[in-house]
């Protein structure tokens, strides 16, 4: 009879679980910290960002740009290398509680996460698997957890017999957003911290890249200022992108793609005071007041 009312008990608290409303990954304001890290030979250990750099449209659908800004660390060592900060796709949620993603080199969308997952179901093949992984990913429980004051449903898996993952609605593998591994003897990955944009809810996380001004206006010169239109620009790094904000704060003006140590525009903008964004590589932002007058 025990038995009996434990599995009843059950029961209700997966039904529970399944009523509450599904939870999409904010991809918009969502900010992923993952750590990876490859021991069986040659010890090599990375941190890595994942996030969003404004959205996209494709075959009619809104995506959003997916970038990934990853850095070399190793042990005993105080200073990291930057191996890249890429844009790796684009990525969306779908209307079936799926996860989009367009690779970069494709131009076919597939479904890296899907939670219309109930208990015993397997992870499909293809996402979250990888060549070391000898047996699916099975899900043995469910229930919730909190992230950024919202809750999420969590359907907790085998891997091993000492690892057991994670899949979370709206977060992701506990062993990393992207290509997460399993089975982790000689490699392994983990989400670190999961934050958003502008949610006070969320645990402070610390951060790879922030949006802080350079630290020394002399890394990016702009002259003349005031100018009648024409400023030329001069960086250290790569100057990949500007907006211009008038004061009301709309983005009047904003070019991409430039990727150049050196650039002149000429400006057509009415007499004014106006706030120039600049980005640059390693995601350093500039920003400086540019006065046109006419």
């Amino acid at each position: 009879m025990r038995k009996v009312f434990l599995f009843l008990i059950a029961v209700v608290i997966q039904i529970n679980l399944f009523a509450q409303d599904y939870t999409p990954f904010d991809f918009e304001n969502g900010i992923w910290i993952c750590h990876e890290g490859i021991f069986g030979g040659e010890i090599q250990t990375y941190d890595i960002q994942y996030y969003t750099d404004g959205d996209t449209i494709i075959d009619d659908a809104r995506y959003f740009k997916f970038m990934e800004y990853r850095i070399k660390t190793s042990y005993g060592n105080p200073y990291a290398s930057i191996v890249y900060n890429r844009y790796c796709g684009a990525i969306r949620n779908n209307e079936n509680r799926q996860v989009e993603f367009i690779d970069k080199n494709n131009n076919e969308p597939s479904i890296i996460y899907d939670f219309n997952l109930s208990l015993g179901d397997t992870i499909k093949n293809g996402y979250g698997s990888n060549e070391f992984q000898t047996a699916p990913l099975v899900v043995l429980s469910i229930d919730s957890v909190e992230y950024c004051g919202k809750f999420h449903r969590s359907y907790n898996l085998n891997d091993s017999s000492f690892i057991y993952q994670k899949i979370i609605e709206g977060i992701g593998f506990s062993s990393g957003l992207m290509n997460p591994f399993f089975f982790q003897f000689e490699q392994n990955s983990h989400l670190v911290c999961y934050t958003e944009k502008n949610n006070g809810f969320c645990e402070q996380c610390n951060l790879l890249l922030s949006n802080k001004p350079l630290s020394s206006k002399n890394n990016v010169r702009m002259y003349p200022n005031p100018s009648s239109g024409l400023v030329h620009f001069r960086s250290i790094k790569d100057i990949l992108s500007f907006e211009v904000i008038n004061q009301s704060g709309q983005v009047c003006k904003c070019v991409e793609n430039i990727y150049s140590k050196e650039l002149s525009f000429n400006f057509e903008l009415e007499t004014g005071v106006y706030m120039i964004k600049i980005k640059a590589q390693e995601q350093q932002i500039y920003m400086d007041k540019l006065i046109i007058q006419r």
